[in-house]
């Protein structure tokens, strides 16, 4: 199974959405980032792993791709690293002397350009599944960049200002420009409960959650008759740390208006977290429908959506 890294400009989003698709569907592994980045001088360390964890660099290349100074250090971090590299050619933007010597694909057909690139791939796609993968397989999906705490504390309004800036979370009041981490989700049924796997950071979410709002003590009892009852087979979900729900936090609006992927169930608008005020008797709330975190009495009403680790 081949490990795809694909680099590609911003400008570029919707063809390699479906290139990135369309080769997950027929068995490969890949890692995409989606969204805009500006670079000062290297690499993000998350990128720089991903293209270490690569076995194929596909390269969408166009003018936009010749112009982006982040495209530019992704590919020859790949030449140095010795990745194999295909250059994807979506329109006539001359090539570097570099690239000369490698296989180049046309992309001005899509199928054709398709077709020609899982042939380099070795993938098969009529002997391949579909997007569903196993449990048990899950977590050689896509390299691991980072872990959240999952242990909840008592946590001050400037600390969590830090927390969010440190990973660059969006949050209409504190950091309206921030875009966080590069998803990588997976819709799955298991054992009849729909899950969602997010791979960058190894967290396994309900899809929906509590149907109804509850107090936060009553949200811990929800959650202990959950973990009794051994929701998809598992008994050691949490309520998420601030962190950990943050991270599902989207920089624009959609499923209904909310900042979260249109993935989850767009009823739980505003869940408890596990994370403490410095104030007796709140704890912290992550609200989608509002784009920020902010603190709320224990005999508040909000919805509660678990999560477990599964690497």
């Amino acid at each position: 199974m081949p490990k795809v890294f694909i680099s590609h400009a911003w400008e570029d989003n919707e063809v390699s959405r479906k290139l990135a698709g369309c080769l997950r569907r027929d068995g490969a592994q890949i890692w995409i980032y989606y969204t805009q980045v500006e670079v000062d001088g290297r690499l993000p360390e998350v990128f720089e792993r991903a293209i270490e964890w690569c076995d194929t660099f596909v390269l969408v290349w166009s003018q936009s791709a010749a112009t982006s100074y982040c495209v530019s250090l992704e590919w020859q971090m790949a030449l140095n690293l010795k990745k194999t590299i295909i250059p994807c050619l979506l329109d006539d933007t001359k090539q570097y002397d570099v690239f000369q010597n490698l296989l180049h694909i046309n992309f001005n057909s899509f199928d054709q350009g398709y077709d020609n690139l899982i042939h380099a791939l070795n993938l098969n796609t009529k002997e391949n599944k579909t997007l569903s993968i196993d449990v048990e397989k899950a977590e050689d999906q896509i390299p691991t960049a980072l872990r959240f705490r999952r242990d909840p504390k008592i946590l001050s309004v400037d600390e969590a200002e830090i927390m969010i800036k440190n990973y660059d979370f969006f949050d209409n009041k504190r950091n309206d420009k921030g875009r966080g981490i590069e998803k990588k989700y997976q819709l799955q049924n298991v054992n009849g409960n729909s899950v969602i796997f997010e791979h960058a950071s190894g967290l396994m979410w309900q899809q929906n959650g509590s149907s109804e709002l509850m107090w936060y003590d009553k949200a811990k009892k929800w959650i202990e008759q959950l973990n009794q009852d051994g929701y998809a087979g598992y008994r050691d979900w949490h309520l998420p740390t601030l962190e950990e729900a943050m991270s599902l936090m989207e920089w624009e609006r959609s499923n209904d208006n909310l900042y979260i992927d249109p993935l989850f169930d767009k009823s739980q608008y505003c869940i408890w977290t596990s994370d403490l005020a410095e104030k007796e008797s709140q704890a912290w709330v992550v609200f989608f429908n509002y784009g920020y975190c902010h603190v709320n009495y224990f005999d508040f009403n909000n919805f509660i959506r678990v999560v477990r680790y599964f690497e």
